[in-house]
């Protein structure tokens, strides 16, 4: 107690922390904005800075992401990723830039998503 802080202790607080954090990891939409939280940021935009709503794909996970880039040139890929239902990827596997793991959505959601996140920035087709 009250000594140097041991490398236990630093592994403990980090995978608290991961733990805690993965709770809030997705794609949230309200009337004002979206806010997209991964493990390591939060990004909240009002629908007036969103100008693109599409689809990107990853390179170690090879299925689509949804990516969201802002008036002013900002990408923002989100969390979620196409794929079937109950679909599980290794952490070590879905480490990219952002994140450790991905919330995979089945296709017909997915687009679901896509056209509503696209309605509310009015730029629908």
């Amino acid at each position: 107690t009250g000594g140097p802080l041991r490398a236990i202790d630093v592994v403990f607080w980090l995978a608290t922390v991961l733990l805690v954090r993965s709770v809030s990891v997705g794609l949230y939409v309200s009337d004002r904005g979206v806010r997209v939280r991964n493990y390591w940021w939060t990004h909240t935009l009002p629908w007036g800075d969103v100008a693109v709503v599409d689809t990107v794909v990853t390179f170690l996970l090879s299925a689509d992401r949804i990516l969201i880039m802002t008036r002013d040139g900002v990408a923002v890929r989100t969390p979620l990723r196409r794929g079937a239902p109950g679909q599980w990827r290794p952490a070590f596997r879905a480490f990219q830039r952002g994140g450790f793991t991905s919330r995979v959505v089945p296709t017909g959601e997915f687009d679901d998503v896509i056209r509503l996140l696209r309605s509310r920035a009015s730029l629908d087709d």
